[in-house]
């Protein structure tokens, strides 16, 4: 049963208290003590902040199936590496990624979404922007590539990229007799 596995997992395998497992969790000892000893449920909620807190796999935590532990995120990398061919450079770059927060993953996803419609256009504009991207990746191709970008530059260039395309994007509609048509229709 899962309130088995939750105490199996916290005593046996992590060997910690009640407290210390729960205090990770956002609950206290008492209940903790009432998930184990199957005196209250465990909510979807707090499935999931096991799972995320303790690296566990849900599956196992459900139905007992499976590993107990989900895989070693840069064993996870390390296959994407190699199913794609990626880059050292392109793993830094996941890996960094995932580490933002989800407001600097948004912008840099809103970018992203950006240049790829950008990129199904076929106009001037969108080889401007491709321009303007290879011209960026070129320029950090010169840097060391031992050096990582902080947190904080990452989101700065994304901030840029994005006023940059928005103006691009301003430009090509004020100029662009067919996208006004669209836009007084």
């Amino acid at each position: 049963m899962e309130n088995e596995r939750i105490r199996h997992l916290r005593k046996e395998i992590l060997k910690i208290s009640q407290e210390e497992f729960g205090k990770k969790l956002g609950v206290t000892k008492v209940a903790i003590s009432m998930i184990e000893s199957g005196d209250r449920g465990v909510t979807d909620q707090m499935r999931l902040a096991i799972c995320n807190v303790y690296h566990v796999n849900e599956q196992w935590l459900r139905t007992g199936e499976g590993d107990m532990f989900m895989p070693d995120p840069k064993d996870e990398l390390e296959a994407l590496k190699r199913k794609y061919n990626l880059t050292s450079g392109a793993i830094r770059a996941i890996e960094k990624f995932c580490t933002l927060d989800l407001k600097s993953q948004s912008i840099i996803l809103k970018y992203m979404e950006s240049v790829v419609d950008a990129m199904r256009e076929d106009d001037t504009s969108s080889e401007k922007v491709r321009e303007n991207v290879a011209e960026s990746v070129r320029s950090y191709a010169h840097k060391d590539p031992r050096s990582e970008m902080s947190d904080q530059e990452i989101h700065n260039r994304a901030l840029e990229y994005e006023d940059q395309l928005r103006i691009e994007k301003n430009l090509t509609d004020a100029s662009s007799p067919s996208r006004r048509t669209k836009k007084e229709a």
